[in-house]
């Protein structure tokens, strides 16, 4: 079997959360120019994570949306790594 298929749309969608995640929230224009995508196309997947509440629009800017830290949230607990850290975290403090 074969590797599943990746809607393009979806794909692009992602990349425009990360882009406004990675660049920390920036205008129409600032995101088109760190993604390469035309402002018209940029805009219809802004509005849709917008929405979604993946992304909160503030004036002329995008930022990230809480939505992205519930998600964060949810997997952090999940991982183990978190777990462990935690636990000897709370060692070493009852040691001090």
């Amino acid at each position: 079997m074969g590797s599943p298929r990746v809607h393009r749309t979806t794909g692009t969608s992602l990349e425009v959360l990360e882009a406004v995640t990675t660049i920390d929230g920036g205008t129409l224009s600032e995101l088109s120019d760190h993604t390469g995508l035309a402002t018209s196309t940029l805009y219809t997947h802004l509005q849709t994570l917008v929405e979604s509440e993946y992304v909160v629009r503030r004036g002329d800017e995008y930022e990230p949306g809480l939505k992205q830290f519930h998600l964060g949230e949810q997997a952090r607990h999940r991982d183990d790594r978190y777990t462990l850290a935690r636990e000897a975290a709370t060692e070493l403090a009852t040691r001090v």
